[in-house]
């Protein structure tokens, strides 16, 4: 987990910029800073590597007769099912709807679920559909990555690494002024690399701003 505040790095940005220092996240340029933030965090750091702070686990049961089944989780926005099981059982596997829908048709029978399929999701939570329709309950545990939370108020401290999050702040924030960002965006992509060794799941590739 970071060890700075959103507006501690901000302060951080404008520093490495040369630029006045904020005092709130409400201040013109600080607000614009917060959105590369979080633009660094939801979309390039979470693209890039798997990060072991952002990794939620639990379970839920299902119900004899249901097959719609919500996953949440209070930590944040589920990005993700990394995994789904049932005790000691092989884990659910995930199909694509064409390989789920010629599975259901084959398996009509309740019983204990082999399957799952995205069925719909909104922002915070991803609906499966598992099939067999269950017979009974069962206690599925559940393995998630969750987005990393938006950075909205000076106080708040991002899951991620600050330094990361700096880095790549300063080079969005070049690239938004038309500077040469290309070393900002080579210390960015060295950074991510290294925290990629360090993670749980490293699938590091080049990171281009859009």
């Amino acid at each position: 987990m970071s060890d700075l505040t959103a507006l501690e790095i901000i302060n951080n940005v404008q520093r490495e910029l040369r630029l006045p220092i904020s005092t709130t996240v409400m201040e013109p340029h600080a607000k614009m800073l917060l959105l590369f933030a979080n633009k660094v965090m939801r979309d390039f750091m979470l693209e890039d590597t798997t990060w072991d702070e952002l990794k939620v686990f639990g379970d839920f049961d299902t119900v004899a007769d249901t097959f719609i089944y919500t996953i949440s989780s209070p930590s944040g926005d589920i990005d993700v099912i990394r995994h789904l099981q049932v005790g000691s059982n092989d884990p659910i596997k995930k199909f694509d709807d064409g390989k789920f829908k010629a599975y259901k048709r084959s398996n009509p029978t309740p019983a204990r679920p082999m399957v799952y399929r995205h069925y719909s999701r909104d922002s915070a939570a991803i609906q499966i559909e598992v099939c067999p329709v269950p017979d009974a309950v069962y206690t599925v545990d559940v393995e998630a990555l969750i987005k990393p939370p938006r950075l909205v108020n000076g106080t708040d401290i991002p899951l991620l690494d600050s330094d990361t999050i700096i880095l790549g702040c300063v080079m969005l924030a070049r690239k938004d002024q038309g500077e040469d960002y290309s070393g900002d965006l080579a210390a960015f992509q060295a950074k991510l690399s290294l925290q990629s060794g360090t993670q749980g799941d490293s699938n590091f590739s080049d990171v281009e701003p859009a």
